[in-house]
């Protein structure tokens, strides 16, 4: 399962998701809260409850659903109705979670059918940064961490730039390394800066994020350039793994410079996600 790009969409524009889908985006995100106001959240429901029943057009796989927060009226009203579903989508964008109390209970509140669901978890505010590694490790079914940047800079009132927020995602990237699921960085707001957008997509796989939200279509393909390994950096990596198949010794050189265990595991990381590509 890949999250190198994640396309949100309001749910209230199923309209669009034909020209969504057809971005090389790796999920295209139904978003039911800051992309819908509430007068219009009802319709927007019923959209994906039609989409649901006609069985996701076929591409479920590439669909998520950004719910409102769970301790919100709202949030309430999407578990009612999305529980009435006759098939869930394979991933639930859970916003803005603070604690693991209520989304315990909204793990218990899924059917044994929605088994193929798994939840990705939002932590957007300074409570869900101190406490998101207690959030991540909470079960099995949280399949990967997005780090809301512009609710979390409304709130600290810091920057959104990216080095502004270093501190909180540090803390992010961190938890999820420790659970093992990738961690999704926040968006990029100037729709016509592409070479700020790739340079933002570059310094966040640096820091160990797996990928970013888009906000447009047009934003896809920077952000897939920056989380995609590049052909050289994968032969380099099929290199070293050849040569230390045929090292002796735990530690050695390679091109100038020392290779242990660390560095082979890393090597594996890029040849594996090269292949799935």
């Amino acid at each position: 399962m890949k999250f190198r790009s994640m396309l949100f969409m309001p749910a209230l524009r199923i309209d669009r998701l034909d020209s969504a889908l057809g971005t090389m985006s790796d999920w295209i995100v139904l978003d039911l809260e800051d992309g819908v106001s509430t007068d219009q959240k009802p319709e927007a429901r019923r959209n994906l409850r039609e989409l649901a029943e006609a069985g996701y057009r076929n591409v479920r796989h590439r669909i998520a659903v950004r719910i409102n927060p769970l301790n919100a009226p709202e949030g309430s009203n999407d578990i009612r109705e999305l529980l009435t579903w006759p098939q869930l989508p394979p991933l639930l964008i859970i916003s803005k979670v603070e604690s693991t109390e209520i989304l315990g209970e909204l793990l218990k509140a899924l059917p044994v059918q929605a088994s193929t669901t798994n939840l990705l978890v939002m932590i957007e505010s300074p409570a869900g940064v101190e406490r998101a590694f207690e959030i991540l490790s909470l079960s099995t079914r949280i399949a990967a961490v997005g780090f809301g940047s512009l609710d979390y800079a409304a709130v600290t009132g810091c920057g959104i730039d990216f080095g502004s927020q270093l501190f909180a995602r540090s803390r992010i990237v961190n938890a999820a390394a420790a659970c093992e699921i990738p961690a999704i960085d926040g968006v990029y707001l100037n729709l016509r800066d592409t070479n700020g957008l790739e340079e933002e997509a570059r310094s966040a796989r640096c820091l160990g994020f797996d990928g970013k939200f888009a906000v447009h279509p047009n934003q896809v393909d920077a952000i897939n350039n920056a989380f995609t390994y590049g052909s050289e950096e994968v032969a380099q990596a099929k290199a070293l793994l050849d040569a230390a198949s045929r090292s002796r010794v735990g530690a050695f050189e390679f091109e100038g410079k020392m290779v242990d265990a660390p560095v082979i595991r890393r090597a594996k990381t890029i040849v594996a996600n090269s292949l799935e590509d």
